[in-house]
């Protein structure tokens, strides 16, 4: 009986999983990444941090909501847990002056 009601379950969530929009698949400047998005973005902008990172940033509005694309292009891979938490606030406190 247990098997009959989960079966029910994920047969009626079928349609759900396919009802979602796709999003498409948009080139962030130069930087070698793409990222999916419901709306399109204009041009991005280029900012050169002082650890010598790049951050692309832009924002796009649809249906009377603003959507935010950062992408962080790295100079060097961080390996230490300290220094990634230490970059993750750097990174913040730039993203609340934007």
């Amino acid at each position: 009986m247990r098997y009959f009601f989960l079966s029910v379950f994920l047969i009626s969530c079928l349609p759900n999983i396919y009802a979602q929009k796709k999003g498409k698949e948009v080139a962030i400047s130069n930087s070698g990444c793409t990222v999916e998005v419901i709306c399109f973005p204009g041009r991005f902008d280029v900012y050169d941090m002082y650890d010598g990172a790049t951050v692309y940033a832009d924002d796009c509005l649809k249906d009377d909501i603003y959507y935010g694309i950062y992408c962080i292009k790295f100079r060097n891979p961080i390996i230490s847990l300290d220094a990634a938490e230490d970059s993750t606030i750097a990174y913040l406190d730039f993203l609340k002056l934007d």
